[in-house]
């Protein structure tokens, strides 16, 4: 295991019989967050071939029972085998071995080793077709159905609808789920109704707590799309120490977070800086073609590292840098660049997201002849979408464009369209 990894592990050995079983769970799981008591593995059958694998209240794997054979599945896709896991059946009955690291989403991983006991709980039933509901939810998410998508996560919210937060604070992560999915969909006003918790339940569960830290952030989301956004801003900043302690600074949550802060101090006039980084990027990289083509992102590079430039010092002078160096697809981040090696992983992430909105840029000016006029960007279904105003014939422009859009759909987790035609602007 990599050391950063151990140290985000929390381990626990609980005795059963003679035997014992070693729980492992990073801090965004919800295992992580219950009684050492309450922190066993148990198992529960549900039928004749399948059952269910959890931890406290919560579900966090599938069992498919098959002959002889024994499966630990995903919770939200029943058909989908958990790699890196082995179940097998003890000679007590009531005892299944496992041996299993997996991940329950993008930033909790488990690991499991030891006799699990079977006991009964027939509240996991309803749980485990709210999981399946998910499951549902994400293929249609990534048929781009957005309507089908908060329906389907609307459900699986709704299949909950007996259990209490303080029994099973995960649904509240389903919770956020459904309102991101309604948002997409265009229904605030449904999403609000999921929203309209009674916010003691909150407060049992401590403020870093993974379950709690999004809904917030789905809060602070629905209230971005009611353009209530200095109200969203003072929870995304309120709660970013601790989804940075909780998911880590490099996790997705962490970074979309601080994007969107960023995004909501642009439009609310408070924030210019990430504005200039990217501007100064643009102009050294022109300045680099005055020297010579061929080369042209080092020589941009250099000028702003070592150029005498007002205004642009420290980590900004290093992130320009990275822009200009990185805005030319042909480059790739390398921790052998010097501007680069100077960052830290932060701000590693926002030169590479300026760099990847700078070759966006570049790209529709390919031709040097101003064929774009203005642009419009919009976001939904999971893309974004940029309009274009033309003059002419700009094929040739948004072709290289969208050769050079690899980095952007990286780094924003999302896809790229440029759709040329008229708008107005209001």
């Amino acid at each position: 295991m990599l050391p950063s990894l151990a140290l985000a592990f929390g381990l626990a050995a609980f005795a059963s019989g003679s035997q014992a079983i070693a729980l492992a769970a990073s801090p965004s799981c919800g295992a992580a967050w219950i009684s050492e008591s309450a922190r066993i593995p148990y198992w529960v059958r549900f039928s004749a071939t399948e059952g269910a694998l959890a931890i406290g209240s919560e579900i966090v794997a599938r069992l498919a029972f098959e002959g002889t054979r024994i499966l630990l599945l995903s919770r939200e896709r029943p058909l989908r085998s958990l790699a890196g896991t082995h179940v097998a059946r003890d000679a007590d009955p009531a005892l299944l071995k496992i041996d299993a690291r997996f991940s329950i989403d993008s930033s909790c991983i488990l690991a499991i080793h030891g006799p699990v006991q079977n006991t009964d709980n027939p509240q996991l039933l309803d749980q485990a077709t709210a999981f399946s509901l998910l499951g549902k939810t994400l293929d249609a998410e990534a048929a781009d159905d957005s309507e089908r998508a908060g329906l389907l996560a609307t459900a699986a919210f709704h299949q909950l609808s007996g259990i209490t937060i303080s029994e099973l604070p995960q649904k509240l992560e389903i919770a956020a789920y459904a309102v991101e999915k309604l948002l997409e969909a265009g229904h605030p006003d449904q999403a609000a109704d999921i929203l309209a918790v009674d916010r003691s339940d909150l407060f049992p569960l401590p403020p870093d707590h993974p379950s709690r830290l999004r809904f917030e952030l789905a809060r602070a989301r629905a209230m971005s799309f009611s353009d209530a956004n200095r109200e969203a801003l003072n929870i995304r900043n309120a709660i970013q120490p601790f989804v940075l302690a909780t998911f880590g600074p490099y996790s997705d949550e962490s970074f979309s977070n601080q994007v969107r802060i960023a995004n909501l101090r642009l439009e609310l006039g408070e924030y210019s800086q990430a504005r200039v980084q990217l501007e100064a990027g643009a102009l050294l990289h022109d300045i680099g073609h005055r020297i010579t083509h061929r080369g042209h992102h080092k020589h941009g590079e250099y000028l702003a590292l070592n150029g005498d430039i007002p205004g642009l010092e420290g980590r900004d002078r290093n992130i320009v840098a990275a822009v200009v160096r990185y805005h030319n697809r042909k480059s790739t981040p390398n921790a052998d660049h010097p501007s680069y090696s100077a960052l830290n992983n932060s701000d590693k992430r926002i030169a590479r997201s300026l760099a990847a909105i700078l070759r966006i840029a570049e790209g529709l000016d390919h031709s040097h002849r101003q064929r774009v006029q203005d642009l419009r960007a919009s976001f939904q279904r999971g893309a974004v979408t940029i309009q274009l105003r033309v003059r002419g014939e700009a094929a040739e422009d948004i072709r290289d464009a969208e050769r050079s859009s690899a980095l952007f759909e990286r780094e924003f987790h999302t896809h790229l369209y440029l759709r040329p035609g008229n708008f107005s602007r209001h």
